[in-house]
């Protein structure tokens, strides 16, 4: 009775783990992925001009002095301005060109598609080097509408493959069914497409 009992939990163990491994895997990756951001947040909240540890007293100061430094208000002001304006360029580029791609029967689209994707498969460290001397030689160069072409250039892709994901999923008996009662283009865009 006893080795049975020994022999089940054996089993059981055998069992369980593949489950126990990939909880203790998950665990490290979170830990790890975690830890230094933690760490930070922790630091940052220590009374001392440096980073040291233990920390001997802990303060919100370095949170007041935010609203001091004028150099990162001004960048926090400059990068909610590109955020706002570079999705809003890329949604007026993007949604009009991903909609036509995703309804055409032509050959072509499939390829243009693809490529208006591309940077994606791209590293941004890559995009943003290539496209920092690319407009630095067309006289951009590190200026806000520079940083607005490279942003607008990063946001196309996420914004077409989504739409052109959701659109091929929908019918297209909606889109035809109202043009049957009499709906213009931008009707049937507005009220059904669209939404």
């Amino acid at each position: 009775m006893k080795s049975g009992g020994i022999t089940t939990l054996m089993a059981r163990l055998d069992e369980d783990r593949p489950r126990i491994f990939l909880a203790t895997f998950v665990g490290l990756f979170v830990i790890f992925m975690l830890a230094p951001i933690m760490i930070v947040v922790w630091m940052s909240f220590s009374a001392q001009n440096f980073i040291g540890f233990p920390i001997p007293a802990y303060s919100l100061r370095w949170f007041y002095r935010i609203f001091e430094y004028e150099p990162f208000i001004n960048s926090l002001i400059v990068s909610f301005q590109v955020a706002v304006v570079s999705t809003v360029l890329a949604s007026l580029l993007a949604v009009p060109a991903a909609l036509a791609l995703a309804r055409s029967h032509h050959p072509i689209a499939n390829v243009i598609a693809t490529f208006m994707v591309s940077p994606i498969s791209m590293p941004l460290i890559v995009l943003g080097f290539a496209l920092l001397f690319f407009l630095s030689q067309i006289g951009f160069g590190i200026s806000f509408l520079g940083l607005l072409i490279a942003h607008t250039v990063v946001g196309i892709p996420y914004i077409v493959r989504t739409v052109i994901g959701v659109y091929r999923s929908q019918s297209s008996d909606y889109d035809e069914a109202a043009a049957i009662l009499g709906a213009s283009r931008w009707q049937i865009f507005s009220h059904i497409t669209l939404p």
